[in-house]
């Protein structure tokens, strides 16, 4: 019996490495077709996120449980469908509902607000609108964090990354927690 494993032993290793090439082969060609459409799940994962470590004010129009968390998405046509997956989650056990507008609605029925597209100059004036209203604002444009929006996702070494304005936060009346403070860069309007 000894024998028969010392003669198997050489082969096992072999076999593993077979099998970890053909893993990380199949990884590979995978993570390029993923990469081509994983952008707009990872950026609604982000946003779910975010909802997870976000308070917002207990007084605030959207405040019983019952009532349901909406997000909008401003001009993001390209994040609908993982947008609908969302909409199968809570956040602190009230239902999330997703909202795709080409604008910011007239009524404030947004606690998240994530502009996917427009100007800089449309997302300043929406800004302008939200200003003091306890909505989470998130955008992906350059600088968003430091002209007036709350959280900018920014793309690093191929990762989304994310800088947060804890002024405007603060302002809102948002309290966003310290284990996702950690993971952000902080800045401030100052910083313009």
């Amino acid at each position: 019996m000894r024998k028969f494993l010392l003669n198997r032993l050489p082969l096992f290793p072999l076999a593993c490495m077979a099998m970890v090439l053909a893993l990380v082969c199949c990884m590979a060609t995978a993570g390029q077709c993923a990469g081509q459409v994983e952008e707009p799940v990872l950026k609604v994962a982000y946003l779910y996120n975010f909802s997870k470590y976000v308070q917002w004010p207990q007084n605030g129009p959207h405040a019983s449980p019952q009532d349901a968390f909406d997000i909008c998405v401003i001009r993001g046509e390209r994040l609908r469908a993982p947008l609908k997956q969302l909409e199968t989650r809570s956040v602190n056990g009230r239902p999330i509902v997703t909202h795709m507008l080409s604008e910011l609605p007239g009524d404030q029925i947004c606690e998240m607000v994530y502009f996917a597209g427009g100007t800089r100059s449309e997302i300043a004036a929406d800004l302008l609108l939200l200003a003091g209203q306890p909505v989470l604002t998130i955008a992906d444009l350059t600088g968003f964090a430091v002209q007036g929006g709350m959280i900018e996702l920014t793309r690093k070494n191929d990762r989304i990354r994310f800088r947060i304005n804890v002024d405007k936060v603060r302002e809102a009346g948002l309290h966003i927690s310290s284990r996702l403070l950690k993971l952000a860069t902080i800045v401030r309007e100052m910083e313009f």
